[in-house]
């Protein structure tokens, strides 16, 4: 695989990690908004039946929600992205309890820190990019290293092969 390669599946993987986690906040707010309404509308007469009806009209969107959650999560490295992936999970959680889904401003606030935890990681990823993967910078560098120090015995040869032939003293 060559540089460019690599450079190129790294910008695709920033690309869909970026819109996965765009749409994973989004849904999120959005269904603890919807959760927050309901609960503040039916507060004082709850019936289970409209309770129901509300949980299956949102389902769709739950569904999105576990799966950008989990697609999201295999994307990040368990080593390199350990608090994004403590934020997703912390946010995920949310909807153990429908009294903390239905709190907006936890989510929003939780929301909120994963958007700032992931413009981290994004910017360090795009720095990678921007600079090159370790293997090819390596191979680069070292490359390098080779040809000057290659350079530098020729020019040393080609000095002592003409002191020698020319009987020129080196070094005085």
């Amino acid at each position: 695989m060559t540089h460019s390669e690599t450079s190129e599946f790294r910008q695709d993987w920033i690309d869909r990690l970026r819109e996965d986690i765009a749409a994973f906040t989004s849904h999120v707010e959005h269904v603890s908004a919807q959760y927050e309404n309901f609960y503040r509308i039916f507060a004082d007469h709850y019936e289970v039946a409209k309770e129901k009806e509300f949980i299956e009209s949102i389902l769709p969107n739950l569904r999105d929600i576990a799966n950008m959650h989990h697609r999201i999560k295999l994307r990040l490295n368990p080593k390199e992205h350990r608090s994004l992936i403590a934020l997703i999970n912390q946010i995920n959680g949310l909807f153990a309890d429908y009294k903390a889904i239905s709190n907006f401003q936890l989510s929003e606030s939780l929301v909120t820190n994963l958007i700032k935890e992931s413009q981290l990681v994004l910017k360090r990823e795009w720095k990678r990019v921007k600079r090159g993967e370790i293997g090819f910078l390596l191979t680069k560098y070292g490359a390098l290293l080779v040809f000057f120090a290659m350079l530098l015995l020729a020019v040393a040869y080609v000095q002592g092969w003409l002191a020698i032939t020319l009987r020129i003293p080196v070094g005085k």
